[in-house]
């Protein structure tokens, strides 16, 4: 699958609306070299994650699922404006 989206990272394993394992360090590592990056730049930048999984059902679901209940999410990095 292509990705549309140039903001997008990378996936991240979830349990308990925590990444897990590997991603996780991966994913510390990006938070820590956003934070340097934004100590010295003038162009902010932040992290999000976007849940990804099964909706359960709920249709209040449908548009984000909240990362608690997400199997897995995806990492994008964003410029702040």
């Amino acid at each position: 699958m292509e990705r549309t989206s140039d903001s997008y990272q990378f996936t991240v394993c979830m349990k308990d609306g925590a990444p897990t394992g590997a991603c996780a360090t991966r994913l510390q590592n990006l938070r820590r070299v956003i934070s340097k990056s934004n100590s010295v730049s003038a162009n902010k930048l932040y992290v999000k994650l976007q849940g990804r999984g099964h909706r359960q059902g709920k249709r209040a679901y449908w548009q984000s699922l909240p990362l608690r209940y997400a199997e897995s999410a995806d990492v994008y990095v964003y410029e702040r404006r």
